[in-house]
């Protein structure tokens, strides 16, 4: 399982290194992943910033298994994150408003240690 957790203020920098880290993490390991993305702190997603994002969803398509994503509050981010993911193409991604959803949607795919460190990640 691969946990990201993202925050304001996030920058295109920032996005370009994420990138860089999720190609190199993928392209050490065979097979399909697991991901979880914690997006609460974000306040908003610049423009140039969301297109780098889209670039790398669109790149990792093929390895993702489930994805599942905790939106911020703000509407405007979760608007932005739910268009990246329409655009991407893969429906193994999905977004949530909280954290019992999102262990709802990973509860089957993960092992027990992986539930433990999905709890510990999402508190």
């Amino acid at each position: 399982m691969v946990e990201i957790r993202i925050a304001s203020p996030f920058d295109l920098d920032q996005a370009h290194e994420l990138g860089a880290l999720t190609a190199q993490f993928y392209g050490r390991r065979s097979g399909r992943f697991i991901s979880v993305v914690d997006m609460r702190g974000v306040e908003v997603l610049a423009p140039d910033v969301a297109d780098d994002l889209l670039v790398n969803l669109r790149r990792a398509n093929r390895r993702i298994e489930r994805t599942a994503v905790l939106l911020p509050t703000s509407p405007t981010v979760a608007l932005q994150v739910e268009r990246l993911h329409r655009e991407a193409g893969n429906p193994a991604r999905h977004t949530f408003k909280d954290a019992i959803s999102v262990t709802a949607f990973l509860d089957d795919v993960l092992s027990d240690d992986e539930k433990h460190a999905l709890a510990r990640f999402l508190t």
